[in-house]
């Protein structure tokens, strides 16, 4: 989904409102009327349901599962429900229920689909519709709406003229809602409800149902839910769960208005929504927000204007809670701080706060470990902050009511309660304060918290305050948690989860990270593996097997959820292909293979394409020698357009790099099905558009980069296109109509052209044209007629690059072609130079081939002084080619047959679509008809090849069919999907063959990152909700199915978007280990987060996952059984069908971004570093201040916590620590935090000092304060280094201090230093004079000696030192040996300074001799054959001979040069000529 390397920030979105109060302040508003009434109900009589009118008696009454929006039924409005009996096609029980009004999603998502005015007035044409919420106000001639068929009409008729059902016409108005249908009876087909009559009608249109208001779909009947729908100008909103017509509010930027359910606008008094929250609205739009007096009752407003529920707020010092149901506040009580008690009077009040038992009924945990947000049942309550009382079950306080992880935390704690308005105090509390004093503190604000719980009636508030206090807390939050964007750590940084014997319920046996194609390729190390969110694990088999199910899902969408097969997706995208396991993109291949035969012929492979996000430069070779069978990403020719052409002019590359750098050489490119079978692209959803397009929201508002509201956005995208209008661009890349030049006429490539080059990416879909537009849709309907044939692409002294494609039938220019080739081919030039002149007589010369010799041309588009001159037909300007078939131009206009032709000439241009010069020329005299694609083979391939990069393949087009900003619908014939499936014939006339859809699911909408704010798709929970029920922001699963049904009847396939990266927002929560990594998985040894306990968001998947996860695995095995035996390259085994996948958890996943949690979010001791967990018997740690004094041994035994209740006395020279109830006396080990100490109190309570030996480990207790020593001690009169642990023991033999090996004497504990020997280890080892065992090269006492990396030991003989490239000799007392030495019976050479082991030829000087030494570095003897020559070594020295030497065993008499080799032929010696064997050497 992201290019690598990029760093992008997420953006936050918001909606604004105009502020009517001031923070920290009440405002008293006057009421509308005397009564203030809820406007809601006004004019609300239609949709209500009135039992009295309906017929029950043809009614049976079922239970439905209504799953959508499970937590709108805190606050919404009682009402009358009428279960209506239905049994759908399956024969299962569903029901519909009918309400008037019903709260239908959070204030978010209401605020995101109200994004934009909704049309109060019927809309004639779409240009007037979208006025109001363009993206930009920049005047262009290409910007009138490109829906040509479909959005100039009303909702109903528009609908009824979709192309699912052109042949089937609708009644003249189907929208009557004076007749009121009962006794009908809905079905539920896949959750999409449809309504027949009593009569057996499909009910469409706008009807009253049961006295209800609803919408049906026009064309198919499907019933409209959590939509605004426009009728005969009055807009209605229809309920998510019932459907019913019911009161709404929509936020334009900051202006509310509200309507009740017939579409009436109200504008002053309270007012109930959609959602079913409360406003208070004020007159023209305008609404109450912050904290406001009406009539005398406060309230809290949101930003956005609904009314605040169980929130609590300081205002002037009071702390307020508004209450849950009806929003009124209530002053809740403050207590002003006393002066501290006793302590005694302390210690008891706080042995009540012992837990009432130690087990997970008494304990919030998550998997049994208690965290920062825990509460707890304490054993006690002190009622209405008066008296004790035994709690109730229910009864949970905050387990940061009673402790702390230190007495920082503790005085933060009460600081934060102080701002909050529930005690009131001058004292700024610190760590330094005393114990009595913080412990006094916290029992006070215990008081006033539970008296304030009493006036509220419920802890809400408190769970409230508590949250937002831990989050404020660094080890809570994600300032511990060593935040990075760097890489691809969009979201702050990444935790890797680890095996652990503390989580074993999150252990994996796989977790094989960057197991990606070019490292498979053996081209790259392994490449990233964490990009968002949680990240899956692709290597677990049951995993790839979940993958595989949710692709034969999308691949049968239509079929499994309408039993229509012609609503399946054709071909997938697979997202962020060099961030997954690349075993996927082989299971995807392998499944296509096995459903639909692509690898059997090119004509069933090109009605399946796949494409993939693979950035990789080594991708397409590991795509090819796989079989080809996805089409692999360009990212040559991508970067390329880029930096030689899209970029800002000065700044670009050279336009001969076209040529030197590419995935297919055009230069010559006359081959068929020899080029990697791949697709290409100008710009895309995620590459040079949303970064531009949030530098320049930033620039338009002044705010944060990434962090903006639909107001912002808005602003932005004016911005982003005024600056698309100008010459000079700060945001748009230049030369985007050259660019798709180049794209639509290349040969062996498959270009996908991006929604927001030809509309703009914001506002409706399709709303609105660039100033592209006009460019690019000629150049496809060019490449329709014209672009076939071979290649050929040069560039000239002036960097002015040509291209031609010389027409079906002609491969190169010296083809004659055929029939068909005289009329077609086409010649492109491109220059990115806006200053570029030709001298005179120079020219560019378009080889357009012998083909087409002697042959009259037409300009297609020509560089004009303000912009681009399109032509469409033969009405244009001409050239001739001459004998050699080339059209030859210079620096003046072409003067053809006494006219001038304009804009002909060769010259740089500065304008808003060029910056260089463009121009694309045709044969004239092609039929209007004529079509240069060609038609796939259906031979059969039998190369082990899906896809062939040939003509067939080039003649796709790929439409990328969004923007990650096109907006929220208005009204639900905006939705993308209704606008794509009225204009599938659009695309089909610009040759569009293949539409990538948007990602479908539904959005998680948790604005953690750009994808998940503005809803793009990218970002989900439930992988299978397409949009059932309610719609995405792209449209219902209804309209999904008429989408891809439309495109299909167009001849054109659908393109799913397959996400197998990453899940947002799983609603489940479990502890894992985790460490803090970058996006490879490779550790931040300096983050301080490793394998530590943290809670992450991992179980969960949603309703559609629990329905449909695994469930196809059992068909496909019947099917294709061979997909499950195939063995996968990460794990070495097969997938693992055995596991329906309903719900995901950590065990499926490899990580997680960073919470915000914080490092210490899984609370510990921090007396032993044990983290807090209620189990079984034996397994329970709880802080000891939570467990009466009998029962600590047991479930608390190495947490001090209870110690701050301790009080010390001195007495006759000596320290005691006394109990604060009972004044017993403390003996043993005692922490004492005020002083930050471990001290030791014998059997008579003294405090002991110096060393002490306590149950068989000596201890060292500091001699004045008698504070417990750890770490290295100086014992100054027994002259011994020592060493105490965490624990105060003194330790002996080896040990680990700090990365560090240490050896302590095994009797005294006295640290060692030097030469030691190490006898269970068989080893000798070095420790410096800290003590600190020494590794690798170290000179000692004027010796080199080694030791071992890994374990310290001392080497002896040869050694390789790699750093240094030499093999050296340390003799049997570990020291480097230099020069000569014997070794085993062989002479061996040691450099003198190095010690270097010396090979080859060697002179030694002291011995006037050259010796060799072999590759052993053993000196050699007798004959020797180095290098292709024979020498001779004395059997005895080693030393070179040379001259005539006799071999006796061989009988021969040979001669040695002076270099020491064998001569042989006719040679002079001493001026004498001898004659040698040509072979032997043997003197003749």
């Amino acid at each position: 989904m992201y290019k690598k390397g990029k760093n992008w920030v997420f953006a936050t979105l918001a909606v604004t409102s105009i502020s009517l109060g001031i923070a920290g302040t009440i405002d008293h508003v006057e009421a509308a009327s005397p009564t203030v009434t809820d406007a809601t109900t006004a004019n609300q009589k239609s949709s209500e349901t009135s039992k009295d009118d309906q017929s029950t008696a043809a009614r049976q009454t079922v239970t439905a599962d209504k799953t959508a929006d499970k937590t709108a039924d805190k606050t919404a409005d009682k009402t009358a429900v009428t279960n209506n009996t239905v049994t759908d096609t399956t024969g299962q029980n569903n029901t519909q229920q009918t309400k008037s009004e019903t709260k239908q999603s959070s204030s978010s998502q209401v605020a995101k689909n109200n994004t934009y005015t909704v049309p109060t007035k019927n809309n004639s044409s779409s240009s007037s519709s979208s006025s109001s919420s363009s993206s930009s106000s920049v005047k262009n001639t290409s910007n009138s709406s490109s829906v040509e068929t479909a959005r100039d009409q009303s909702d109903s008729s528009s609908a009824a003229q979709s192309v699912t059902s052109a042949k089937q016409e609708q009644p003249v108005d189907i929208d009557d809602t004076s007749i009121n249908n009962q006794g009908g009876h809905y079905t539920n087909n896949s959750d999409t409800w449809t309504y027949r009559d009593q009569q057996g009608n499909l009910l469409k249109g706008l009807k009253k149902v049961d006295g209800n208001i609803q919408y049906f779909n026009p064309t198919t009947g499907a019933q409209i839910k959590g939509e605004y729908v426009s009728v005969k100008g009055k807009t209605y909103y229809f309920a998510k769960d019932s459907g019913n017509a019911t009161a709404y509010t929509i936020d334009n930027n900051g202006t509310v208005k509200a309507y009740t359910a017939d579409g009436t606008e109200v504008m002053t008094g309270f007012f109930t929504n959609q959602a079913g929250e409360k406003y208070y609205l004020t007159g023209s739009g305008q609404h109450a927000v912050g904290v406001k007096q009406i009539n005398g009752t406060i309230y809290n407003f949101a930003q956005d204007g609904h009314l605040l529920k169980d929130v609590t707020e300081t205002i002037n010092g009071k702390l307020y809670y508004f209450d849950s149901q009806s929003g009124i506040g209530k002053e809740l009580p403050k207590k002003e701080m006393q002066a501290p008690a006793s302590v005694k009077a302390v210690g008891e009040y706080a042995a009540h706060n012992i837990a009432a038992s130690y087990d997970k009924n008494s304990f919030e945990n998550v998997n049994g470990y208690l965290n920062a947000d825990s509460w707890y049942r304490p054993k006690y309550i002190l009622q209405n902050g008066q008296s004790w009382v035994t709690t109730k079950p229910s009864d949970f306080r905050p387990l940061l009511m009673a402790w702390w992880p230190s007495k920082s935390f503790q005085a933060n704690y009460l600081n934060y309660m102080k701002t909050k308005g529930l005690i009131k105090t001058d004292h700024q509390f610190t760590e330094k304060d005393s114990s009595l004093m913080l412990n006094d503190a916290v029992e006070q604000a215990q008081t006033a918290m539970e008296h304030a719980i009493t006036v509220a009636g419920n802890t809400n508030w408190l769970r409230n305050i508590m949250s937002n206090f831990v989050k404020e807390e660094a080890v809570w939050n994600k300032s511990s948690e060593y935040v990075k964007y760097n890489g691809l750590q969009l979201q702050g940084g990444f935790l890797a989860y680890q095996n652990s014997k503390l989580t074993p319920w999150a252990n994996s046996d796989y977790r094989q990270l960057g197991v990606t194609p070019g490292f498979l390729l053996g081209k790259s190390g392994k490449d990233a593996e964490f990009l968002l969110a949680n990240d899956i694990d692709n290597s677990n088999p049951v995993v790839q097997a979940e993958q595989l199910n949710w692709l034969y899902y999308l691949t049968n969408f239509g079929s499994i959820t309408a039993n229509d097969d012609q609503a399946n997706f054709d071909g997938i995208r697979v997202d962020a292909v060099d961030n997954v396991d690349a075993d996927l993109l082989k299971i995807a291949a392998d499944y296509f293979n096995a459903a639909y035969g692509v690898n059997k012929n090119d004509a069933t492979a090109n009605k399946h394409l796949s494409i993939l996000e693979d950035w990789g430069l080594n991708d397409p070779w590991y795509v090819s020698q796989k079989g080809a069978s996805q089409l692999t990403m360009d990212e040559y020719i991508a970067a390329q357009l880029n930096y030689s052409l899209t970029n800002t002019p000065g700044k670009n590359d050279k336009m001969a790099r076209f040529i030197q750098w590419c995935l297919v050489n055009r230069s010559t490119d006359d081959t068929e099905n020899t080029a990697i079978p791949n697709y290409s692209f100008v710009r895309a959803h995620d590459s040079n558009s949303q970064d531009q397009i949030r530098q320049a929201i930033k620039d338009a508002t002044g705010g944060e980069y990434g962090k903006f509201t639909w107001a912002d956005l808005e602003a932005g995208l004016q911005k982003f296109y005024a600056d698309q209008n100008s010459t000079v661009k700060t945001y748009n890349k230049y030369n985007i109509p050259s660019a798709y030049a180049m794209l639509l006429t290349n040969k062996d490539t498959v270009p996908r052209i991006y929604y927001g080059d030809m509309y703009h990416e914001g506002g409706q879909y399709l709303s609105q044209k660039t100033i592209y537009y006009n460019t690019i849709a000629n150049l496809l309907k060019t490449r329709i007629k014209y672009v076939a044939g071979g290649q050929t692409m040069a560039v000239d002294q002036h960097d002015i690059l040509t291209s031609v494609r010389f027409g079906k039938g002609a491969l190169n220019a010296s083809a004659q072609g055929n029939a068909e080739t005289r009329t077609q081919g086409i010649g492109v030039i491109v220059a990115n130079n806006p200053t570029l002149k030709l001298g005179d007589g120079e020219k560019v010369i378009l080889h357009m081939g012998a083909a087409h010799k002697n042959q009259e041309y037409r300009a297609v588009a020509l560089t004009g002084s303000t912009g681009i001159e399109n032509y469409t037909n033969d009405d244009a300007p001409i050239a001739f080619t001459d004998n050699n078939g080339d059209l030859i131009f210079t620096n003046q206009n072409l003067f053809i047959n006494g006219k001038t032709e304009l804009n002909t000439s060769i010259q740089g241009v500065a304008n808003p679509e060029v910056s260089g010069y463009l121009a694309i020329w045709v044969p004239v005299g092609a039929a209007e008809n004529q079509d240069a694609r060609s038609e796939a083979s259906t031979t059969s391939s039998t190369d082990g090849k899906v896809f062939h990069s040939n003509a067939a393949l080039d003649s796709n087009v790929v439409f990328e069919g969004f923007s990650n900003f096109v907006a929220y619908p208005q009204v639900r014939t905006d939705n993308a999907n209704v606008v794509i499936a009225k204009n599938a014939d659009l695309f089909k006339s610009l040759g569009i063959t293949s539409f990538e859809l948007a990602p479908q699911y539904r959005s998680s909408g948790d604005g953690t990152f750009l994808d998940s704010t503005i809803d793009n798709g990218y970002a989900f929970t439930d992988r299978y909700d397409l949009g059932f029920n309610t719609p995405t922001k792209y449209g219902t699963v209804d309209d999904l199915r008429s989408a891809i049904k439309a495109l299909h009847q167009a001849g054109i396939q659908a393109i799913a978007d397959w996400v197998p990266d990453q899940l947002y927002s799983l609603s489940g929560q479990e502890t894992v280990t985790v460490t803090r990594t970058d996006d490879h998985g490779n550790p931040y040894n300096d983050s301080g987060i490793k394998d530590i306990l943290y809670v992450a968001n991992t179980i969960g998947g949603g309703d559609y996952q629990k329905k449909y996860g695994g469930e196809f695995l059992a068909l496909m095995q019947q099917k294709y059984p061979e997909l499950f035996t195939e063995i996968q390259a990460s794990t070495g085994k097969t997938i693992d069908a055995k596991t329906k996948l309903k719900s995901w958890s950590a065990k499926y996943l490899n990580g997680t971004n960073i919470l915000g949690r914080g490092t210490g979010y899984v609370l510990k001791s921090n007396d032993n570093n044990q983290y807090f967990f209620v189990g079984s018997k034996g397994e329970t740690f709880l802080p000891q201040v939570l467990v009466a004094e009998k029962d600590q041994q047991q479930y608390a035994a190495g947490d001090k916590s209870q110690s701050r209740f301790f009080i010390e006395k001195h007495d006759h020279n000596k320290w005691y620590l006394l109990d604060s109830i009972t004044g017993k006396k403390q003996t043993g080990f005692q922490y004492l935090v005020d002083q930050g100490k471990t001290a030791y109190y014998n059997n008579a309570g003294q405090m002991q000092y110096g060393q002490q030996r306590i149950a068989d480990s000596w201890y060292l207790f500091d001699k004045n304060t008698g504070a417990m020593q750890t770490g290295f001690q100086y014992i100054k009169d027994q002259h011994k280094t020592v060493y105490y642990n965490n624990a105060g023991q003194m330790q002996y033999n080896q040990q680990q201090v700090n990365g560090s090996w240490y050896l302590f004497d095994k009797n005294t504990g006295a640290m060692q230093t030097g030469f030691q020997r190490i006898k269970d280890q068989n080893k000798t080892v070095y420790y410096n004079n800290a003590g600190q065992m020494q590794y690798g090269q170290q000179r000692l006492n004027g010796h080199w000696y080694l030791f071992d990396s890994a374990t310290g030991a001392q080497k002896t003989g040869f050694q390789y030192i790699k750093d240094q490239n030499k093999t050296a000799y340390y003799n049997n007392a570990g020291q480097m040996q230099y020069g000569q030495q014997r070794v085993n019976g062989h002479w061996y050479l040691f450099d003198k300074n190095t010690g270097a082991m010396q090979t080859g030829f060697q002179y030694i000087k002291d011995q006037h001799k050259t010796a060799y030494y072999n590759n052993a570095g053993q000196m050699q003897y007798g004959q020797q054959q180095v290098n292709g020559h024979w020498y001779l070594f004395d059997k005895n020295t080693g030393a070179m001979q040379t001259g005539f030497q006799y071999i006796r065993d061989q009988h021969k008499r040979v001669y040695y040069d002076a270099a020491g080799r064998m001569v042989y032929g006719r040679q002079k010696i001493n001026n004498r000529w001898y004659n040698f064997d040509l072979r032997t050497g043997a003197l003749k």
